[in-house]
Parts: structure tokens; sequence; C-alpha cells
């Protein structure tokens, strides 16, 4: 999108952080399998993960409620007049009917 706000933007960031530290965790549970601290590296990766979709959904919501709040509603005084080369049909009337 463009014209985006500073607040989008922040969040994207975050988001993209937040993954790359789930996946930082998720490296580390398989380095540390069979031991104590593998729970708490799992901990911290569904943390991490929750955090990363939250703040990249946050930021869509963001757009979504500015592109929505910022609508500007057509008057009246706007529409555009009809050319008047439209051509005019017979009416039933006037038709000639078969035999």
């Amino acid at each position: 999108m463009k014209n985006r706000y500073w607040i989008c933007y922040t969040l994207d960031y975050a988001g993209i952080v937040a993954l790359v530290a789930a996946g930082i965790a998720l490296l580390g549970a398989h380095w540390f399998s069979g031991s104590v601290v593998e729970g708490a590296v799992l901990t911290a990766f569904t943390y991490c993960l929750a955090g990363g979709v939250g703040a990249f959904l946050a930021a869509r919501m963001c757009e979504i409620a500015r592109v929505l709040g910022g609508h500007v509603d057509a008057s009246m005084e706007e529409i555009v007049e009809l050319p008047s080369n439209v051509e005019h049909l017979p009416e039933r009337a006037h038709l000639p009917r078969a035999a």
C-alpha cells in the first residue's frame, strides 16, 4: 500500500523480529532436545510466534481502519450529465404488425 503510517511499518518490523526470534527458539528447542531447557525454549517459541502473527494482524487492521475511516462520500453535484446523443427507439404502437 502507498502512504503507509509509521505505526504500520513499526508493527511489520516487530512482526519480522518476532518471527525470526521464533525460528531461533525453534532451532534452540531442537538443539536442547531431551533436556530441561527444551520446555522453556518451546514456550518462548510459542510467545514469539503469537507475537509475530499478532503484530502483522495489527498492522493490517491499522491499514484497513485508515482506508475505511478516510472515505469520501460522493455528492450529487459530482454526477456527470449524460450525453444527449442517445437514439430513441419507436414505441410499440407505431410498429407495423404481422398479418
